[in-house]
């Protein structure tokens, strides 16, 4: 199920790619991946690009990816230490209707 569905955003996102976010796949598997978010306009981050690492279970999208900053980042929903993404809608909110790119910050 993970890699269909994988296989799907992969080919959604080659075709309307977000200006402000960027997902590639990693390595050889399509399970993992790298993101990097472009800090919002207006913002203490504005200037800043940020790199991430995204991983999906073979659950995925049933259950969440896990996302972590690669870039040490200092903000209240990132665990400086990890750097794990700490959101509602990656841990108990998560729906399967959501994708990788719009679970992003």
């Amino acid at each position: 199920m993970a890699r269909n569905r994988l296989t799907q955003e992969l080919r959604e996102i080659s075709r309307n790619p977000d200006p402000d976010i960027s997902l590639e796949m990693t390595g050889d598997t399509i399970e993992n991946w790298q993101g990097v978010v472009r800090g919002p306009k207006d913002s203490p981050y504005e200037s800043g690009l940020f790199k991430l690492k995204i991983c999906c279970t073979v659950n995925y999208p049933m259950s969440p990816p896990q996302v972590t900053f690669e870039t040490k980042i200092f903000h209240p929903n990132v665990n400086f230490g990890t750097g794990e993404l700490c959101l509602d809608i990656l841990k108990t909110d998560w729906s399967p209707a959501w994708t990788l790119q719009c679970s992003l910050p």
